[in-house]
């Protein structure tokens, strides 16, 4: 067959051939699967009738010993069964004689007269008389035997062997039927091949040699394409990651956590459906921080993002927004009790302590709550008011959960008027440094001074530090505000010292977070610290049980520097036994507070007595503070305090006012100056 007969024709016509081609699969197909269920079917039936066929042959022998016990002796039970089992005898027979099958291809076994069919029915006729019970058992019987009873049997095999046969002939000709099945198969896929599948083949390949020589130019930047899409779509889907996420804990960023708010506020389907945002911030990281390195405050972050997930029905609405602070955002109703409830568990969960490998350390939170409809307030808002709450709970000491209030608004505005002027104070130098004298309790004599910040507000006037050290604290200028006292204070002592006066040992008030500022350490380490000697008072608001690790680190630096540390505000703090042991602090100052009474109430005086002796087994020395007249000087001396500050003996000075004061009693130098009041 030559190659143009094969592709003769348009190759679009070839869908014909191929109709052709389907059909006769498809028959071929349809033949090889009834062709094995036509084989099933027969061989199921043969073999249900050869197995009624010998059924038929046990029940005939079945017959002859029931009717031989009957002869021997009749009973009421073997003549039932023996009827039951002429019963059976009978319908098997009446089963194969009905067959179109059997009847059709063993008439000669069944049909013809005198043979099995009329046989088996004489031979039930006379079983029938012997089961009876008003016969003749035993001549029944006797007749039955005479029956040609083994000639039957004989009949009853061949039925089986006829039966057998025909299964055989069965199978036969179903073979020839799958072997023909076979050739025909292969001469149709023959022809296949020849007729249509080669022409097709033949047709494609010309069409596709063509299309493969213009297109190849295009596979080749098809591909290069490919690489540079695939490469785009990874970094956009890394940038797009990255633009969602903390590097560091896993959790969402802001922009990740504002795109799950959206997407919850899309997907919300209830009218009033409610949200809750939780603004926490960390007290005490920096600590950790300064005190450990950044390596321990990543893992502290890391157990902390832990801790919130599991606290936390949904991961997605969680996200770290800042060095140490993290939103957490509800979807549910809940009550302000509610609300207060989950940020306290959240809180107490936080403030367990943190195993960082070498040692366990302790850290707080504070949490700004806003609660409201999505339909009353916007989303954007909700984050603007739970961080005013925070800074309110921060504002308030920190370790603190405050739910967000329409009054807060108006501490907001009035607290960015007063952070406006404390930026305007650094810059235009309002702030003073004013010193008030400590005495001696039993000379009376200047033992030391303390410095003490006031701002020249240009409408207020001198303001105190209480008046403003709030504000200081919220707006984390702490640090920057103790820097400038400590830079003040040695200015003045080296202005004293060029006009020949000696000041005593100034104690300046230092704030926790310049205590663990490493900044604050470095300036002192860099500068010159004058003989009379400077001591640091750390107020006992800090948390010593907390930080007390921290704490020590960072004032056995301080004291290798030369610099004393005092405890301010006894008794109104944090303090324990156990912090005063480790710290052995040089003076703990009694907060005024507690000695208001001293002259009158007997239980202040016993209290003041019994810190005077526990500050000596700590080898302290006790300073009262807020003396104001000379009764109460009196009592605390006789009580054991060593030394007295108060307005009483003296009130808070400016340098000048104080230098001249020095500078008319004529100080002595050394470390104490020891001039009377």
């Amino acid at each position: 067959m030559s190659t143009s007969f094969l592709l003769a024709g348009d190759p679009r016509s070839i869908w014909k051939r191929y109709i052709v081609a389907i059909l006769l699969v498809a028959g071929l197909i349809l033949t090889s699967h009834l062709a094995p269920r036509w084989s099933m079917d027969a061989n199921a039936k043969n073999a249900d009738l050869i197995n009624v066929s010998g059924r038929q042959r046990m029940l005939s022998q079945r017959i002859l010993v029931l009717s031989s016990q009957l002869a021997e002796q009749y009973d009421e039970e073997i003549s039932t069964e023996l009827n039951e089992t002429i019963q059976r005898f009978s319908a098997t027979q009446n089963k194969l004689a009905n067959n179109s099958r059997v009847r059709s291809r063993l008439s000669e076994i069944y049909d013809a007269p005198n043979y099995l069919n009329d046989r088996v029915r004489k031979f039930s006729l006379l079983a029938l008389v012997v089961a009876d019970s008003e016969a003749n058992t035993i001549d029944a019987y006797r007749k039955l035997r005479a029956f040609d009873a083994n000639s039957l049997l004989s009949d009853l095999d061949a039925a089986v062997a006829g039966l057998e046969a025909m299964a055989v002939g069965d199978v036969q000709r179903l073979k020839v039927i799958q072997h023909w099945s076979l050739y025909v198969a292969l001469l149709i896929l023959l022809l296949e091949a020849v007729l249509i599948f080669l022409p097709a083949q033949l047709s494609v390949t010309r069409f596709i040699g063509k299309l493969e020589e213009k297109t190849e130019a295009l596979r080749k930047a098809n591909k290069e394409a490919q690489i540079q899409n695939r490469s785009l779509i990874e970094m956009q889907e890394q940038i797009e990651i990255d633009r969602r996420r903390d590097d560091l804990t896993g959790l969402s960023n802001r922009r990740g956590i504002e795109q799950a708010l959206a997407a919850l506020i899309q997907g919300r389907d209830a009218d009033h459906a409610d949200i809750s945002v939780f603004h926490m911030d960390l007290d005490g990281f920096r600590l950790i921080n300064d005190a450990y390195g950044q390596t321990s405050g990543d893992l502290v972050l890391k157990h902390v993002a832990q801790l919130i997930q599991e606290c936390t029905p949904n991961s997605d609405l969680i996200a770290r927004v800042g060095s140490d602070e993290f939103l957490v955002i509800l979807n549910a109703q809940a009550t302000s009790d509610e609300l207060i409830a989950f940020a306290s568990a959240l809180k107490q969960v936080i403030e367990r302590p943190i195993d960082i490998g070498s040692a366990k350390c302790h850290i707080g939170a504070s949490v700004g709550i806003a609660s409201t409809n999505l339909d009353a307030c916007s989303p954007e808002k909700l984050f603007t008011f739970a961080d005013i709450a925070l800074s309110k709970a921060k504002t308030v000491g920190g370790g603190r959960s405050v739910l967000f209030e329409v009054d807060l608004l108006e501490e907001v505005n009035a607290q960015k008027d007063v952070a406006t002027e404390l930026d305007a104070a650094f810059v235009m130098h309002q702030f003073e440094v004013y010193y008030q004298p400590i005495f001696c309790s039993r000379t009376r004599v200047i033992k030391s001074l303390e410095a003490l910040v006031r701002w020249k507000h240009p409408e207020r006037g001198i303001q105190s530090a209480g008046q403003f050290m709030d504000h200081i604290h919220r707006l984390g200028l702490s640090s920057k505000l103790d820097q400038f006292v400590l830079s003040c204070v040695l200015e003045h002592i080296a202005l004293a010292r060029a006009e020949g006066v000696s000041m005593p040992s100034v104690a300046i008030n230092v704030s926790a977070a310049s205590l663990m500022d490493t900044d604050y350490l470095q300036r002192v380490s860099e500068c010159s610290i004058p003989k009379s000697g400077i001591s640091l008072e750390i107020s006992e608001s800090v948390d010593f049980e907390r930080h007390i690790e921290h704490i020590t680190k960072r004032v056995a630096q301080f004291e290798a520097k030369g610099i004393s540390i005092e405890i301010d505000d006894f008794g109104t703090g944090h303090a324990s036994l156990y912090s005063f042991k480790r710290l052995r602090p040089a003076k703990i100052k009694i907060a005024r507070e507690l000695i208001l009474d001293v002259e009158t109430a007997q239980d202040t005086r016993k209290m003041v007595q019994t810190i005077c002796t526990l500050a000596k087994s700590f080898d302290s020395k006790i300073v009262a503070e807020g003396v104001e007249n000379e009764d109460m000087a009196t009592a605390l001396t006789l009580l054991g305090c060593d030394y007295l500050q108060g307005f009483g003996l003296c009130r808070p000075k400016s340098f000048e006012d104080t230098f001249k004061q020095l500078q008319a009693i004529g100080s002595a130098k050394g470390d104490d100056l020891e001039v009377a009041a």
